[in-house]
């Protein structure tokens, strides 16, 4: 495992029959340095055959440490105010969200602010500071159960797509198309999202503009598989969707199809703390003791 990480789970067979399967459970926790992203461990796993030989088997697994919200994930600037301008990064040209005309609407730093029913946090990021999401490699923590994971986010392109993974607390995984309109023009429902706030004018790195052009944060969905908890998304790592929140809740799922010679249709999308301890169910070892004895 990388350095300061540990484990806990020392799973011991006294007889494996032949053809019998085994498995093991180990929650690795990460050390207190530890980054969120990727990280390979090593599992190892050794028995006794016939005439007594030794054997081992080894095999690898990706543990994934998720960044804690997706405030502490925020890496781009996406709200400046008047003071802070210049290091808008919303778009490629440098512009960005005016932080004083979203805080009339109420979305201000660290906010609870609601959207189509659904509750989020506004990034806690003060203005000209990183309170955005955008490229993240690794996962984010959330959690919840219910039939939806909602996003605030918007497009900074007409093509703003991309692939959300969510992970879920048994270790299985979802992969959900997504996709959030352009922030001042195409339709509002594009991709299925819903308008959540708008604002009349940009910050441009020279300040306020296009004052009398609406500028909006989305709110979109992806379906969660039923009875399962989310744990932890990871957002599309080449995308100009930038991501303010995300959170689960229920909305209506897609009606069941009809049977015999109907049809039905659904109009919508396809289906907090720093230094978060990610458990991770290590991948299961199998030893094929087909030459194994008493």
């Amino acid at each position: 495992m990388p350095a300061g990480w540990t484990s806990t789970g020392d799973p011991r067979f006294a007889v494996v029959e032949p053809g019998q399967k085994v498995s093991g459970k180990f929650t690795i926790t990460p050390g207190a340095s530890a980054k969120p992203g990727d990280a390979t461990v090593h599992l190892d796993a050794t028995y006794t055959g016939r005439g007594d030989t030794r054997r081992s088997v080894s095999t690898a697994t990706n543990a994934l440490l998720p960044y804690a919200s997706m405030s502490a994930a925020a890496n781009v600037v996406g709200v400046t105010d008047a003071a802070t301008v210049a290091a808008g990064r919303f778009d490629a040209d440098g512009n960005s969200f005016p932080a004083e005309l979203l805080a009339a609407k109420g979305y201000t730093p660290g906010a609870q602010v609601t959207a189509n029913g659904a509750t989020f946090t506004w990034p806690t990021g003060a203005p000209g500071t990183s309170n955005m999401v955008r490229g993240a490699t690794a996962p984010i923590k959330v959690s919840g159960t219910g039939t939806h994971l909602a996003f605030l986010a918007s497009g900074a392109s007409t093509n703003a797509t991309g692939t959300v993974v969510v992970r879920y607390t048994d270790g299985t995984e979802s992969s959900h198309s997504f996709q959030v309109p352009n922030w001042s023009f195409q339709d509002a429902g594009t991709g299925g999202s819903k308008l959540a706030v708008s604002v009349k004018g940009r910050h441009t790195p020279s300040g306020l503009a296009n004052t009398d052009v609406d500028y909006r944060v989305f709110y979109n969905t992806v379906e969660l598989r039923p009875g399962k908890t989310a744990a932890a998304v990871r957002l599309p790592a080449n995308s100009t969707i930038g991501f303010f929140a995300a959170t689960v809740h229920d909305r209506p799922r897609p009606p069941a199809r009809a049977a015999a010679r109907g049809s039905a249709t659904w109009s919508g999308s396809t289906p907090a703390t720093a230094g978060a301890r990610w458990s991770a169910t290590a991948a299961t070892t199998r030893a094929r003791a087909a030459t194994a004895t008493r």
